[in-house]
């Protein structure tokens, strides 16, 4: 009867599986799935974008601007000399190595542990480039590369592998465009860590 059916009805109810989040948020030209993906992903990244900042309370961060590239640039200044010894003698690359792995551990220690913090970023990043150039012989060019970018830190404050960095989704908080890369490429350098800045607004 009606009652019987009623009751076997919720005896045996349709179970939906959960949608995964992957799903859930695939471009749907129905529903603007993709204005939701976009928003999801924008978050994501600025979440990820405050752990790029050195903490306030971290030994690297308590210090002064002018201390940090005072200590910033002394141990690139030794870094650059080790380089431009290896091309006399490749034993000096290997201690460059060496001495970046000790650099990156260092700073990793006074930014607070994360590497995600831009300057550990960047001098992990850097130790993978010189050891890459040492120890891969079809790479060695990766060496009179960085010959050219360390006196251009050094002397003028401009990094090129700061400005790779920040390709790095995490790394910034604009999308990338043709002329985002031009910009990439020729904004001037300025103190701390470098950003893009924002394109003026044009007067109609």
């Amino acid at each position: 009867d009606g009652r019987s059916h009623h009751h076997k009805h919720f005896e045996n109810p349709v179970v939906v599986p959960p949608v995964p989040a992957y799903k859930a948020f695939h471009w749907n030209p129905l529903c603007g799935s993709s204005f939701k993906s976009s928003i999801l992903l924008a978050t994501i990244m600025t979440d990820m974008y405050s752990y790029t900042v050195v903490p306030e309370d971290s030994q690297f961060g308590s210090l002064s601007p002018v201390t940090r590239e005072r200590v910033a640039n002394s141990l690139w200044a030794i870094t650059l000399l080790l380089l431009l010894a290896g091309f006399h003698d490749n034993i000096f690359w290997e201690r460059l190595v060496t001495f970046s792995v000790m650099h990156a551990r260092r700073f990793l220690y006074l930014v607070g542990g994360s590497p995600l913090v831009f300057p550990a970023q960047l001098r992990i990043a850097y130790a993978v480039w010189v050891a890459l150039g040492t120890y891969i012989p079809v790479l060695w060019l990766m060496m009179p590369i960085t010959a050219c970018g360390l006196p251009a830190l050094l002397f003028f404050g401009y990094c090129p592998l700061a400005r790779m960095l920040y390709l790095l989704p995490w790394n910034r908080q604009h999308g990338l465009d043709a002329s985002t890369l031009w910009r990439l490429v020729v904004e001037p350098p300025g103190p701390g860590r470098f950003q893009l800045s924002q394109p003026k607004a044009t007067s109609k």
